[in-house]
C-alpha cells in the first residue's frame, strides 16, 4: 500500500475520541476516487445548491447547521437527537486543552457526507496491530465546541485532502442554499510566519432551515509523517472569522 503522510491534528481535534478519525496508521490507499468536479477557489464566488433536488430530505450536515444557525447560540441538548449524527460522547465534556472561553467544553461524534465512495482508511488500531479498513470517504469526525451552555463552533474532518470544498458543502445542502466564498489565497498558516500550505478558504453559508447565515473555513492537510492519508477539515462559526482571515493575510473574494 502507498504510504501517505499526515501531520498531528490541530488543537481543536484534541477531544476527538477513538472512532472514524483515530489516526494510528501510516499506510492507506484510495480504493476508488469519487467522481466529483474540482472547483477553482478563485472562481464561482457564490454558488447555489442547484444540483440538490428540492424534494431531497435534509442531509445530516444541513440538519446540524440548521440547529447551529439559530438566532441565538443553540444549547448542548439541542444536538442530542439529530438524524444521521452518532455521538461518541453522551454529553459535553470539559476541554482541558483549550484556553478560549468559547471552547471550554467539547463533544465528539461522527456523521456521513454525501457524494463519496469507499476508500481505505486507518482502522483505529496502533502499533503492530495497526491496519486498514474500507469505509466511505464521506464518513467524518464531528466536534462541537462551546462554553458551558451553548455550542459556538463545529469542526468536521474527513480522510483524504479534497480541493473542491465548496462543491462538497453544496452537495450537503438544500436547493435554496448558497455557499459564497468570502476569502482565500491566504499568505500564511494560522499563528505562524510560514507560507500557507493548507489552502484555507472561507465561505458564508446560507441555508433555508437556518435563521442566520453561518461561516465556514475549509483547509487541507496533505502530509505529516507516517500516520495516514491526509485530511480535509471544515470549521463552522456563528460570526465571521475576520481575525483568522486577517492573521493569515487572506485575500477577499473580489481580489
Amino acid at each position: 500500500m502507498q504510504r501517505l503522510p499526515m501531520r498531528p491534528p490541530p488543537a481543536v481535534w484534541c477531544a476527538l475520541s477513538a472512532g472514524v478519525l483515530l489516526i494510528g496508521l501510516g499506510a492507506c490507499k484510495r480504493a476508488m476516487p469519487p467522481a466529483s468536479p474540482t472547483a477553482d477557489p478563485a472562481s464561482a464566488v457564490s454558488l447555489p445548491a442547484a444540483h440538490v433536488p428540492e424534494t431531497a430530505p435534509a442531509s445530516p450536515l444541513q440538519t446540524l447547521l440548521g440547529v447551529f444557525g439559530g438566532t441565538k447560540p443553540a444549547t448542548w441538548p439541542a444536538f442530542d437527537n439529530l438524524p444521521g449524527m452518532q455521538w461518541s460522547d453522551a454529553k459535553p465534556l470539559r476541554n482541558p486543552d483549550s484556553h478560549s472561553p468559547e471552547a471550554t467544553h467539547t463533544r465528539s461524534g461522527s456523521t456521513l457526507l454525501a457524494g463519496f465512495g469507499d476508500v481505505d482508511v486507518p482502522d483505529g488500531k496502533v502499533g503492530e496491530d495497526a491496519g486498514v479498513k474500507t469505509d466511505n470517504e464521506g464518513h467524518v469526525g464531528v466536534v462541537l465546541n462551546g462554553n458551558a451552555t451553548a455550542v459556538l463552533s463545529i469542526a468536521l474532518r474527513k480522510f483524504y485532502p479534497s480541493d473542491d470544498t465548496q462543491d462538497i458543502l453544496l452537495r450537503q445542502l438544500g436547493s435554496r442554499s448558497t455557499v459564497r466564498r468570502i476569502a482565500g489565497r491566504c499568505a500564511l498558516d494560522y499563528g505562524t510566519t510560514a507560507p500557507n500550505t493548507q489552502n484555507n478558504v472561507f465561505f458564508q453559508v446560507t441555508i433555508a432551515n437556518a435563521a442566520v447565515p453561518v461561516f465556514a473555513e475549509t483547509y487541507v492537510d496533505e502530509e505529516g509523517g507516517n500516520q495516514g492519508p491526509g485530511t480535509t477539515n471544515f470549521v463552522f462559526y456563528r460570526t465571521r472569522p475576520d481575525q483568522r482571515i486577517a492573521s493569515m493575510k487572506c485575500k477577499g473574494a473580489a481580489a
